[in-house]
Formats: structure tokens, C-alpha cells, sequence
């Protein structure tokens, strides 16, 4: 019979695939059976046969008043075989003899893999009735083409009936789908169920696919194309010197059922081939009969319905011995789901799971011929994790330096037979887990409920604080509410964080304005249009980088330069973004987060002046201090910067250029890291007073004639405000009160005990202070002070701000009464490894994102 390809469809991403030692199969009988068949009715009964799995079987000669037509053998066709064949024993061997009367003949329709669909018993010009048309997924039936010239014959629905026996086989035309297919890095296309080639000059290549499954080895493989796919050749992974089968899958061909691939080694004495799984307890053994000859494949599909633990396996002869492997299973993971909470470092609070490698090996000393990872990020074998007796356990302080969020993770190892996952979680409540725990009072803040307003709050200002995260450096955060019914633009906004005992006491009283930040690094001035939706919250993250800086300037060069000092902290690409800082929070998608950061270099106006630009030499500032909530006696402001108020000539100037009438102060920042950093490279920079430099906060006045014309600079730098040395100056103070408005003021609150009569000041240590909106009663001169919401039921702050203290009343009234679903009086399960930490709980630990309803009325939420 003339060969001819078989069409076999693929549809699947990941597999499962590897390679076990053969094992010489015990001694076994097969399930055999023979039975002759004449114009398509039995004439011989079927009959159970006795035969060793191995053997050679040759039929007993029968007189069937008829012509051989060919045999079935387990329904697959084999028209080339004999009728006394002499054919080898497999596990299931079903034989069918099929004859046609002398005054007949056969019309055979047969699908691609060779499974006959129906024969039709024919005398001359009987019209041919064939069966219903067959299916496969992803292709279109067109018709049906004599084998004899398959590849060029033309398909038709109903073929003309012929004068002698005939086989008709199925024809299909797959859909039109183009995959990727990169071998070693080089890539090419190909078409679904293409067979592609890889070779290699490696020496006992194994072939792994993207996801570090196994596709074979040796070189040449040959296999079919059912997706994008990236495969690489890696030299001595493994020496595999026996016949090997792989398995791939599950995958989906059609709705309901489950598919697998398996791939059998080309030098393989083939006995024969199949699938076993395991159903309710028992072992079923599903023996296939048709492979790729091109790329030694063969594809099932089984009804998904609880069957688990599929392999494939191989049988084969070696010498007079029949011999079968199964393919190698991606390693096994099994346990309890341990739990883990935020901030544990110890050792003893590690992720343990139990594991079965199924053969696979390793390297006792490096961990070589492992990877294990935790999400994404692969861990380092001794110094993350450790393998003693079957058991895997991920190290504490591996787990803290993922720095995890609160949910679902998922553990994962991977050996050359494939990978296998565990989830885990992340959980701030060890109640019901492995956790051992003891008892504590403290506050549980997510049990408190959250609701947000749907209407302003009366008798509060435009724009609350309601939430502050510190002492978290890069990730520190101000977490802001829009109390007005119109969309509320943060740009020409700037924040400041201030010491009380630097500010002007008489600007704190009469304009309670902060003018003087906190450092010259102390504030952020957003130039961008940030805007909050009306009665909605919003996320500024200040990310003051722990105290350096992406970049840093040269000290000396000319002009001096501006480079990449750590990469990692640029914001996007794989710097920090949004998604990052949403992860580490556990925000939702829709929530709204703006960056940005401190201008860390300020302009020196009246130094290396350039009258052209306004601007003098930016100040070499290249650090931030940590806003460091173990501090009181500071505050954050959020103030409107206006710079349209027209401003009246100084008498005397004498650098203020021809024909001025006015000035207004303009403000802003100078070469935005969003313009001159490009995918993490520094790019067209202006040079401003022979120095670089990047997110510079300048302030300079921008001069007008009587038709509102801009007229320029001052002609020298004389009379300009020295941003970087100058803060404390009448002039600095004076154009900060004509162009700034507060709009909403927070106090630093420390932590404070009381031990006898020692108050002390502690840390709050790695938790958001939350605020309520003022109060008719608190300071009237200061309406924009949010309160600081106790958790203690106490204030010990009457007693720890000193009498003599000339804020000690402002900062009064920026206290709140505790609200009394967050005092500490609750019974908190907390773990009893000292691994855990406690006090985060107590806290209130990470509440980022809620608006509490008590932040607002201080009563209970309306149901």
C-alpha cells in the first residue's frame, strides 16, 4: 500500500515530558481475540485467544466462501497484511478477517489515522452512500480521495461508484494559523501541525521548550508545530541510551475531553504504544494504534471526567525480552498549604513541602539539575532553599526578601522531567493554619468597615489627607480624598514636609503656611496633571528613595555630568512602576496612584546667573532624607502654587529689564526625569550654570510689559531668591506667601508610652497613620488640620509636649478621639515563633486603600 502522511492536529502549551529506565515488563498474556467477516456479516465467531505479550501469532487457515479483502487489527486498517499473517502480540490484539462475495465488491471509507468508518457491499452502478462526514478540530472536511493517489486526487462528497474493490480516506484543510517557532534563539514560521526540524553540534543534546519542559534528545528531533514555542538544546543534561517515550499535555482538541501527546525514541524496536491513568482508584491502560511516522508522535483524547495521573508508555522488544518504560512526571509537590506572614525572617518560619522528583537527579552540592522559584523569582539552592530527606524548605529570609503581598503564591520545581507547583499564601491571620499561635490585645483594622462618602463632607476642606504611609522610604505614600463634586488637578500642587521650630511662626499663625521644608529635599512639587475624580481617592507616592538617588552628579567635569547611579530606582521598565508599588500595597487595579518624587536638586539663582534662562546653578543635592515617622514636631502640607498673581515692581531694582510693568513668580522643574531619562538612559540634558541636572525645583521671576507681554528675566542675579541657601529669607518668605495656599495640613504623630511617669517616644514601625477630618472645634486659625486618629483611648501628648512648647496647641488640636473599634482592646490570635512579627497587627498594619468610615462621622457605617 502507497504511505501516505497522516494528519494529526495538536492544540497545547505546556507539557509534561521526560525520560524513565526501562524496565523489563513482567511475563503477561494479552487480550486476544480473531474473528472473518463476509460482506460485512460475522461468519466466524469471535474467539479469545491465549497468547504471550511478545510473541509472534499466525491465524489458523479458515475456507470463507468469499475474497480476502484485508484485516482490522484493534480497528485500525492494515491492507498490506496477508491473509495468514504472522504478526507480533501486543496487549490488546483484536483481529478482523474481511471477505466480500464474487458478485460483489468492498467500498472501504476510511478516516486519516486508518480507522475504518463504514464498508459498503457494492454490485455495479449502486449508488455509494458514505458516512456521515467525519470531524477533527481546527480543520474543514472537504471530501473524500482514493487512497491509491491521496495526495493528488480530487475530493469528492459522494464518490462514483467503482467496478472493483476501492478505499476511500477522509481529506481535510486545516485552518489557516501561523505560529513562531525560535530553535537556539533563531526564529521562523510555521503552520499548524508543520513538522520543524532542530539540530545541534552539542553532544547529548536534550531539548527543553520555554517553560523548561523536555521536547527529546539527540540530534536531529522532529516535531509538530501546535503553538509558539521556544526550544534550546543543552549539552550532557542527561545521556539517554534506551528507547524513551514523553508525554504532552493536557491539552484541548474538542469540548470535554482532555488530550495528550506521545512521543516514542526512533530506534525503538516498537512493540507497541499507549496511555495509562488512574480512575477511582484503578489503573486503565489504553493501548494506541496509529503514530506520525515523521515525528514518532501519537495523539489520544479521553472524556474528562476524573481521570488523574496520565502517562504514556512504551513497549518494546530487546532481544527475546519486551521491555516498558513510561515517561518521566514532572516532580510532585504535596503538603499542607503553609502559611506565611509579612515581615517573618527566621528560619524556622520557612515554606516546607514534601516532594517526589520521579527519578530525576541533582547535584547534592549546587542544587545543578534544579530550579526552584517562588512566583517568578528563582531561589538560590543552600543559601534560599534546602532538600534533606524528600523535603524542600524555602528559608525565612528568602520568603522576606520576595517581599511578598498578602494572597495567593505559588511554589515551583522544575527538573528535567518538568515542573511541578504548590500554592501557598501570604496571610496577615494565622488562625486556622499551620502557624502555631498565642494571644495578644491589639487592634485588628480590618475588621473595621469601610465606606466612602457620597456626598462632600461639610466643613472640610477641597482635598483631605486621610491616610499616610512613612518610614518606608521608596514606598512612602500620602493617601489623598477629593471632598468636592468636581474633578480636583493636583498640578502646580506641592507638598512639604516641614519641622515646626524651622517655619515662621508668624507665617504659621496668619497664613499657616509651611514655607521652610524639612531639608532642602524635603518637598515635592507636582507639575503634572494629576486628577482625582469627585469623591474619590487618590495615592501620592513620594518615593524618596531611602536616602540616594537614581542618579548622581559629577564633582567636577565641565560642564559637570549627570549619570545612572541605580538604575532600580528610575521610575518604569524594570525600575519602579506603578504595578510595583500596587503589589507591595495589595491594591486593586482601579486604584489610583500617582508618583512622584522630592526635587532633590534646587537652583541657586543668584549663583552662575544666565539672565536668558532665569536661572542659575542647580545645587549638587544627590540624597533624601527618610521622612521617619519615629519623629514628631513635623507636619505635611498640600499647597496650591499660583502663578498667575501679578506682582508689584521693587523700588530700586536695577535688574529688572526695559520696559517691565509687573511680574508674576514662575515656578517649576527642570529637565523632568520623564523627558531626559529614555528606557533607562540619560538624553538631552540642559546645562544649566555649567551643571546638570535632573528633577531641579527652581522658582524665578518672569517679567511683563503693560500689554501683558513677557519681557524677560532679571538682567543679573542679584535680586533673585537663592532657592538652595535662601529659604529663610524675608524675600523667599514673602513671594512664598503671595503665591502659596495651604490646602490640608497632617502632624507627625509618634507612638507614645507611658512607664511610671517615662513617656516614651517609639517607632511606629512599618504602619499608615490615619486621619479624620477637621473639627469646628479644633484650632479655628488652622481649618485644613486633619486629626491623627488614636488607637490607645489615651493621650499621653498633653502631658509630652512641653508648656513652653509655641506649637503645643496647634498640635493639640491635630488629635482625634480614638474611635473604638481601633483601640487596643481586642483578643488577636498572633503566631508564637518569634519568626513573626507582632506588633503590625497591632498597629493596624498596611490599611492603605480603605477609606474608614470612621475617618469621616466617627460613628458606625449605616447598614
Amino acid at each position: 500500500m502507497r504511505k501516505f502522511k497522516l494528519f494529526i492536529l495538536f492544540m497545547g502549551i505546556l507539557s509534561f515530558l521526560g525520560f524513565q529506565s526501562a524496565l523489563k515488563a513482567t511475563p503477561e498474556n494479552s487480550d486476544a481475540k480473531i474473528a472473518y467477516y463476509l460482506d460485512g456479516e460475522e461468519v466466524v465467531a469471535e474467539e479469545p485467544l491465549t497468547l504471550a505479550v511478545g510473541g509472534k501469532f499466525t491465524p489458523d487457515a479458515q475456507t470463507i466462501d468469499g475474497t480476502f479483502l484485508y484485516w482490522t487489527i484493534n480497528g485500525a486498517i492494515l491492507k498490506d497484511l496477508p491473509e495468514r499473517p504472522t504478526v507480533r502480540v501486543t496487549s490488546k490484539l483484536h483481529m478482523k478477517a474481511y471477505y466480500v462475495s464474487s458478485t460483489k465488491h468492498a467500498v472501504v471509507f476510511l478516516d486519516t489515522n486508518l480507522q475504518v468508518l463504514k464498508t459498503q457491499y457494492a454490485i455495479t452502478d449502486e449508488t455509494l452512500v458514505p458516512p456521515a462526514d467525519p470531524f477533527k478540530p481546527k480543520t474543514t472536511f472537504v471530501g473524500w480521495v482514493p487512497m491509491a493517489n491521496y495526495e493528488e486526487g480530487v475530493p469528492t462528497k459522494i464518490p462514483t461508484n467503482p467496478n472493483a474493490h476501492e478505499y476511500f480516506v477522509a481529506r481535510y484543510t486545516k485552518d489557516a494559523l501561523s505560529y513562531t517557532v525560535k530553535i537556539n534563539g533563531a526564529s521562523q514560521s510555521a503552520a499548524l501541525n508543520e513538522v520543524v526540524e532542530a539540530t545541534t553540534e552539542l553532544t547529548n543534546p536534550v531539548w527543553k521548550d520555554e517553560h523548561g519542559n523536555v521536547l527529546g534528545c539527540g540530534s536531529p528531533i522532529k516535531f509538530a508545530v501546535f503553538g509558539n514555542i521556544d526550544i534550546t538544546a543543552y549539552a550532557g543534561d542527561v545521556t539517554q541510551s534506551n528507547p524513551y517515550v514523553t508525554l504532552r499535555g493536557p491539552f484541548s482538541l474538542r469540548e470535554g475531553y482532555v488530550s495528550y501527546i506521545g512521543k516514542i525514541s526512533p530506534d525503538a524496536d516498537v512493540l507497541e504504544f499507549g496511555f495509562e491513568y488512574t480512575k477511582s482508584g484503578t489503573v486503565h491502560v489504553v493501548q494506541s494504534n496509529v503514530i506520525n511516522a515523521e515525528t514518532n508522535e501519537f495523539l489520544m483524547s479521553f472524556l474528562d471526567n476524573g481521570k488523574t495521573d496520565f502517562k504514556a508508555y512504551l513497549k518494546y522488544m530487546s532481544g527475546t525480552d519486551v521491555v516498558k518504560v513510561y515517561s518521566a512526571s514532572a516532580p510532585k509537590l504535596t503538603g499542607t498549604l503553609y502559611h506565611w506572614m509579612p515581615g517573618a525572617v527566621s528560619d524556622t518560619t520557612g515554606l516546607v513541602a514534601t516532594i517526589d522528583l520521579h527519578g530525576a537527579s541533582y547535584d547534592s552540592t549546587t542544587g545543578a539539575g534544579l530550579t526552584v522559584k517562588i512566583n517568578d523569582s528563582t531561589l538560590t539552592y543552600g543559601t534560599d532553599y534546602t532538600i534533606v530527606n524528600n523535603e524542600l524548605k524555602v528559608k525565612g529570609q528568602a520568603l522576606q526578601d520576595e517581599n511578598l503581598a498578602l494572597g495567593t503564591h505559588q511554589l515551583s520545581l522544575a527538573t528535567i522531567f518538568g515542573t511541578g507547583t504548590m500554592p501557598f499564601y501570604v496571610d496577615d491571620n494565622p488562625t486556622g493554619t499551620s502557624i502555631p499561635t498565642t494571644t495578644i490585645q491589639g487592634v485588628n483594622m480590618t475588621s473595621v468597615p469601610s465606606s466612602a462618602p457620597t456626598v462632600p463632607i461639610a466643613n472640610a476642606p477641597d482635598l483631605l489627607i486621610t491616610e499616610m504611609g512613612l518610614d518606608r522610604s521608596t514606598w512612602d505614600y500620602i493617601e489623598v480624598f477629593n471632598n468636592t463634586t468636581e474633578p480636583y488637578n493636583l498640578n502646580n500642587h506641592r507638598i512639604v514636609f516641614g519641622f515646626f521650630e524651622e517655619q515662621d511662626a508668624a507665617i504659621l499663625q496668619d497664613n499657616q503656611l509651611f514655607t521652610y521644608p524639612a531639608w532642602t529635599r524635603g518637598a515635592v512639587f507636582i507639575y503634572e496633571d494629576y486628577i482625582i475624580p469627585a469623591l474619590s481617592k487618590a495615592i501620592i507616592w513620594v518615593a524618596a528613595t531611602d536616602g540616594s538617588a537614581p542618579w548622581k552628579v559629577a564633582g567636577s567635569g565641565s560642564p559637570r555630568k549627570v549619570s545612572i547611579d541605580d538604575a532600580s530606582l528610575l521610575y518604569g521598565g524594570d525600575g519602579l512602576t506603578i504595578a510595583k508599588f500596587k503589589q507591595k500595597y495589595n491594591l486593586g487595579e482601579d486604584d489610583l496612584v500617582f508618583f512622584t518624587r522630592p526635587q532633590f536638586i534646587l537652583f541657586n539663582n543668584t549663583s552662575a546667573y544666565n539672565s536668558s534662562t532665569g536661572l542659575g546653578a542647580p545645587v549638587s543635592r544627590t540624597t533624601m532624607v527618610a521622612t521617619n515617622s519615629s519623629m514628631d514636631n513635623r507636619a505635611v502640607q498640600i499647597q496650591k502654587l499660583d502663578p498667575n498673581v501679578v506682582q508689584e515692581l521693587p523700588s530700586g531694582d536695577t535688574t529688572i529689564p526695559d520696559g517691565a510693568t509687573y511680574f508674576k513668580w514662575d515656578f517649576g522643574v527642570a529637565n523632568k526625569e520623564k523627558d531626559v531619562v529614555i528606557n533607562g538612559v540619560i538624553s538631552g540634558v540642559q546645562v544649566y550654570g555649567n551643571r546638570e541636572s535632573i528633577e531641579a525645583f527652581y522658582i524665578r521671576r518672569a517679567f511683563y510689559n503693560a500689554s501683558d507681554e513677557f519681557v524677560g528675566y532679571s538682567t543679573k542675579g542679584t535680586n533673585e531668591l537663592n532657592v538652595h541657601g535662601g529659604l529663610g529669607t524675608v524675600a523667599y518668605k514673602n513671594a512664598y506667601k503671595s503665591i502659596a495656599t495651604p490646602i490640608v495640613t497632617a502632624i507627625f504623630y509618634a507612638d507614645l508610652t507611658k512607664d511610671g511617669e517615662t513617656i516614651t517616644n517609639n517607632k511606629w514601625n512599618l504602619v499608615s497613620l490615619e486621619y479624620t477630618v477637621p473639627s469646628t472645634a479644633s484650632y479655628s486659625a488652622c481649618p485644613h488640620l486633619m486629626r491623627f486618629v488614636q488607637r490607645d483611648g489615651t493621650s499621653l501628648f498633653s502631658e509630652y509636649y512641653a508648656s513652653s512648647d509655641p506649637y503645643k496647641a496647634f498640635k493639640l488640636a491635630g488629635l482625634a478621639p480614638a474611635v473604638p473599634a481601633t483601640l487596643k482592646n481586642r483578643d488577636i490570635a498572633v503566631p508564637v515563633d518569634a519568626g513573626y512579627p507582632t506588633d503590625y497587627i497591632t498597629l493596624g498594619y498596611m490599611t492603605i486603600g480603605r477609606t474608614a468610615w470612621y475617618n469621616f462621622y466617627e460613628t458606625e457605617p449605616i447598614p
